[in-house]
């Protein structure tokens, strides 16, 4: 099924994948950086699903874009990183 006729969250294989790659760096799963990547594929694929007339679709990423919009409050890259480096060095 091509992602514009998707009704739910659009979760392609070939994109799974690369998420799934970089959630193997360390820091990244929880990182700001990610959920601003997700947020942002997110609203593409929910305007793309709109345009081709596909609003259930659309509202779904829509929704999920908001939930990972809310995952970037009160982060900043430079903490993450910053944590994690504090991470590594504590495992030295």
């Amino acid at each position: 099924m091509a992602i514009a006729n998707e009704k739910g969250v659009s979760n392609k294989a070939s994109h799974r994948a690369a998420s799934n790659f970089l959630d193997g760096i360390p820091g990244f799963k929880k990182s700001a950086t990610r959920s601003f990547i997700h947020a942002i594929y997110h609203e593409l694929i929910g305007s793309w699903k709109e345009i081709n007339g596909n609003n259930v679709g659309a509202y779904n990423e829509r929704k999920r874009a908001n939930d990972q919009w809310n995952q970037t409050r009160g982060k900043t890259i430079r903490r993450v990183l910053y944590n994690e480096s504090i991470r590594s060095n504590d495992q030295r």
